[in-house]
Formats: structure tokens, C-alpha cells, sequence
């Protein structure tokens, strides 16, 4: 078993009128401001969970850290790449873009404006999504990785429930409403947002899983040789079609690449162990899952650049000067912002009963990353999500728009299909 010293590692990312101010204002009930302050000794036992082995060893991924603490300060709850400031500079821009033509054509209609030279790609004539009126479904590909019987359990083919809970659990956290499988924490920060606000209006559907005995990509860490390897070897479809990886990542829980990418590399990789149902107790509710797909749709930690950061994208913002572990109900660490810690944000740090929605302003976020970087090939339209909250039912396109063959949703270890060509 390794030991890792800690290294600095960072981790980073109705309509009309939340368009028309950049960000989606607060709503009047102004939930981050609410206060429940109520504890119990249920609250305060959970709270301590892990505060009173935060100087003991710890293992993730078949990795020892030498505390709680060393493996905060190692990144390994996320080793997603932050933004360069120019691509920062660009996606913000591209932002803004995107808002003044959905205000310009708030029907939902066409934009394809170029924007300082260039199109924004992922809209073509008639392609726009109008988020009032429709919802979008992504299909899903499951790479489950195991070491011969170690961590062959997470397989489709040993145990659906893994991955189907999975897939609920990514529905449950876009649509904004209460995971139902799960007690969450009895106390808040604050208010939720109701269930329109909350609503991101993108669904999930598992669309094929694959199950590959691979030892040194079980291990693989997000920046090693291997872990490119094995995403390479085993993506399928294009920047339409999440890829999710279920491995060991070599002592981390989660990586995730940021729009846009079209890359055979594009997707997000999570620690096994942290899929519903896994040994990681309070954190094996699968938002780690939720979490990376939130930055695969262009979100930002909470936490990211501390006070002055993007903090919820809401107006006023509430921020955190820096993340935690736990519910630390009432935890406020920067003044002069929206109120206290987003703590119940997925897009921070904390333990999975106490995150539990994404702000209206992220929402929007993550639907202009849909639209500007991720709607090329169509492919999504196909699908809607069944009643189940995990499965794919598919509609074949018409044959003038291109599309992959109909996925299966029998476990496989061939080869992935061909990417789907883009339209011409």
C-alpha cells in the first residue's frame, strides 16, 4: 500500500430574465440567508464522523494518507484542471454571448452569431435548446475497470444496482429533488430551492456499460500514462455522450474534463468505492458523480478563488473562502457576500447527505455549456429517460441527421463503437 505526502494540488468549474443579469438572482425567500441553527445528537454525531480521526491514517483507492488532512491538501477529493485565465477569459466570454442572443431570441430560435471571429459551435440553424420548453437527455457509458475480482463487484454484470443508482442518483441531484434512498442531514444552512428553480432541466440514461479486467488501469492516478490509456482505449460517441469511469484513480475520488472537448478523453473518472451503495459510508451516495459531471458541464468548485470567487453564480453570490468536510451547518467564512457557505451545493466539498441541489444559476451555467460546446451531433436527441430514472428509451432520428448505432444496455467487453460523424 502507498503512503502519499501531501502535495498542493487545486481543483477547479425562469431563463428570460436570469439571462438578461449574467447570473440568476436569488429568490425573494433568499434560501442562503434562512436559518436553522437546530442540533441534535444525531447532527452533532455525523458532524464527528470523521473530525475525530482527522489525525489517523487514511486510505482512499488503495492509497494511505497520512491524516484526513493530508489527503485534502493532496487535491484528492478532486483533481479536475482549473482553467487558464485566458481559457477562463474565453468561456466567460462565450457566456455572455450566449445570454445576449437567448434574450435577443427568447423563443428558442437560431443563433449563429460568430463571436470575435468565431461561431459558437454548438449552435447551428434551428439546434438551440429552449429551456423552457424541453428537457435534454445525455446518454451514459459505464466503464466499470476491475483488478481480476477486486472491484469486479462494481460490474454491471455482478451487480446492475451499482450503476443504475448511480444513474438515479445524477437525475435525482439535476432534477433538484431529494434523493429518496437516502436520510439527509437533519439540519440546514439555509432554505432549498423549490422544484422549478432547482431544475436543470438535463437528464441522464444509461445507454451501454462496458467491463474491462485491466490491473494497471484499475490503479491508474488522472494524470498518469495509464489513465489516458484506458480512456482512449475505451470512449465511445462524442462530446454529446458521457463517459464515466469507475476505477481506484490511484487514491482520488473524482477527476472530470471542462468543455469544450471532443477528445477520446473527454468524460469524468470516480472512485468506485463511491458509488451508491459502496464502503464509503456518508460519501457513497453518489454525488461524487454529480459533482464531476457538474464540472463536465463547465461548473467551478464553490470554493474556487475563495471570497471573490464564482461562488453559487447566483446574485449575490455566497461564497467560501475554503471548503470542508462534514455539515458544518452555519458556516459562513466570507463577509459581505449572499450568506452563509453553499454547503448544500454539489459543486462543494462536503459529505453526500448534506449536498443536495445546484443553484438556478448554475443551472444556467451548465445549460450554455450544453448548447455552446456539447449539442454537435444530435446524437442526445434520440434519447429520453424512462420511468425507471436510469434507463435509455430510444427514438431513432431521422435518417438526414447522423447518429451511432442503438446502444445496448448489455454488459460488454468489445470494442466501443465508432464516434458518430459530425453533420458536414
Amino acid at each position: 500500500m502507498m503512503l502519499r505526502f501531501a502535495v498542493s494540488v487545486v481543483c477547479s468549474m425562469h431563463l428570460h430574465s436570469a439571462i438578461a443579469h449574467g447570473e440568476h438572482k436569488h429568490h425573494h425567500d433568499r434560501p442562503h440567508h434562512d436559518r436553522d441553527d437546530k442540533s441534535d445528537g444525531t447532527s452533532r454525531r455525523l458532524e464527528n464522523i470523521f473530525e475525530n480521526n482527522q489525525n489517523r491514517k487514511f486510505t482512499v483507492g488503495g492509497v494511505s494518507y497520512k491524516s484526513r488532512e493530508d489527503f485534502f491538501q493532496s487535491g484528492g477529493r478532486c483533481l479536475t484542471p482549473r482553467r487558464t485565465s485566458e481559457e477562463e477569459d474565453e468561456a466567460n466570454n462565450d457566456f455572455k454571448a450566449w445570454k445576449e442572443a437567448k434574450e435577443t431570441r427568447k423563443e428558442g430560435g437560431i443563433y449563429a452569431d460568430r463571436v470575435g471571429g468565431r461561431r459558437l459551435v454548438g449552435c447551428g440553424d434551428n439546434d438551440c435548446v429552449d429551456w423552457n420548453k424541453q428537457v435534454i437527455t445525455v446518454p451514459v457509458q459505464f466503464h466499470v475497470i476491475h483488478d481480476g475480482e477486486t472491484g469486479r463487484q462494481y460490474t454491471y454484470e455482478s451487480n446492475r444496482t451499482y450503476i443504475e443508482r448511480s444513474i438515479k442518483a445524477l437525475n435525482f441531484g439535476f432534477q433538484g429533488i431529494d434523493n429518496t434512498e437516502f436520510t439527509p442531514f437533519p439540519n440546514r444552512s439555509y432554505s432549498r430551492y423549490n422544484a422549478t428553480e432547482a431544475d436543470s432541466k438535463i437528464r441522464f440514461c444509461l445507454a451501454g456499460t462496458t467491463a474491462t479486467n485491466n490491473s494497471t488501469w484499475y490503479y491508474a492516478g488522472p494524470l498518469s500514462a495509464d489513465f489516458t490509456a484506458m480512456k482512449e482505449a475505451s470512449h465511445v460517441g462524442d462530446a454529446e455522450t458521457l463517459n464515466v469511469w469507475a476505477t481506484q484513480l490511484g487514491g482520488y475520488w473524482g477527476h472530470a474534463t471542462l468543455p469544450p472537448n471532443d477528445s477520446a478523453r473527454d468524460g469524468v473518472a470516480i472512485l468506485n468505492e463511491l458509488m451508491p451503495g459502496g464502503p464509503q459510508t456518508i460519501y457513497s451516495e453518489g454525488d461524487t458523480l454529480t459533482h464531476e459531471v457538474g464540472h463536465w458541464l463547465g461548473l467551478k468548485h464553490t470554493h474556487d478563488d475563495g471570497c471573490t470567487g464564482v461562488g453559487d453564480y447566483m446574485i449575490p453570490k455566497a461564497n467560501e473562502a475554503t471548503s470542508g468536510w462534514d455539515c458544518p451547518v452555519g458556516k459562513d467564512d466570507c463577509s459581505g457576500d449572499g450568506g452563509r457557505n453553499p454547503i448544500h451545493n454539489f459543486m462543494s466539498f462536503y459529505q453526500d447527505n448534506c449536498v443536495d441541489q445546484f443553484t438556478p444559476g448554475q443551472n444556467i451555467r451548465m445549460q450554455s455549456s450544453w448548447e455552446m460546446y456539447r449539442h454537435r451531433s444530435f446524437y442526445s436527441e434520440a434519447f429520453t429517460l424512462a420511468a425507471d430514472g436510469f434507463s435509455c428509451v430510444y427514438n431513432p432520428l431521422p435518417t438526414s441527421i447522423p447518429t451511432t448505432s442503438k446502444p445496448t444496455m448489455k454488459p460488454t467487453t468489445s470494442k466501443p463503437t465508432m464516434k458518430p460523424k459530425r453533420p458536414r
